[in-house]
């Protein structure tokens, strides 16, 4: 039920579908995997290659996005089978960027976001989709690190390999978090503020530790946020 075992020696990524607790989704070096019986079998996930799967979110309607080999796939909540989405609607092709992370707006799947770093771990682009991927735009631009450098410190150290992190707000689909070194916040007419400061002491309010690795949101008070990085959580 575990198909070749090589595939599944990295496991990155698991969503649920939730609406339906038996499909299961896993991100591992075999590809996509999928499960519609509560994890007792798998299957490689209909449209998508080979190559390692490296995320994977579901939205509330039932659309899935992935990336495979640094590539993004898609399958709307009506469909049947992923198609690949790299170098269509605005969405950098595979070759061009490193790694990518993910998040699907929590209140409106319509809303999906990608933290894309470039091949030595500085920023890429960050982008939004309002039509559930179809067509992708620019919210953060990469290329200028010392206005907006998420990924890096000044221009000497990157690490978007290594610390990249996305998370949309629980009822603002255009409130937008991104941990790598630093942690940012966009949100619609604001643009990008820094949340964290490095320079202050670990009891000061403003610091946050560097290298961002998960967000999480409290679920009885969607203004609480969690932030799990190598410091401890925050």
């Amino acid at each position: 039920s575990y198909n070749n075992y090589s595939e599944w020696t990295g496991v990155y990524r698991i969503a649920c579908d939730p609406a339906d607790a038996n499909i299961l989704y896993a991100s591992t070096e075999g590809g996509l995997k999928v499960s519609i019986d509560a994890g007792t079998t798998w299957a490689n996930a209909s449209g998508t290659t080979s190559g390692t799967s490296t995320v994977v979110k579901i939205g509330s309607d039932g659309s899935v996005i992935c990336i495979i080999s640094n590539n993004l796939y898609r399958k709307l909540g009506t469909e049947t089978s992923f198609s690949k989405r790299s170098g269509e609607g605005g969405f950098p092709k595979g070759g061009s960027v490193g790694r990518v992370e993910l998040a699907i707006a929590p209140s409106d799947p319509a809303y999906m976001y990608a933290a894309c770093a470039d091949g030595s771990g500085f920023l890429y682009n960050i982008y939004q989709s309002k039509d559930s991927g179809e067509n992708w735009e620019v919210i953060g631009a990469g290329g200028a690190p010392e206005e907006f450098y998420p990924f890096s410190y000044k221009s000497s150290i990157a690490q978007g390999w290594y610390d990249n992190v996305i998370a949309v707000h629980p009822t603002d689909p255009e409130a937008v978090f991104v941990g790598g070194i630093s942690f940012w916040r966009w949100m619609k007419g604001k643009g990008w503020q820094r949340l964290n400061s490095l320079s202050q002491s670990a009891t000061n309010q403003y610091y946050v530790h560097a290298d961002n690795h998960a967000i999480t949101f409290q679920t009885s008070n969607p203004n609480t946020m969690f932030i799990g990085n190598d410091g401890g959580v925050y």
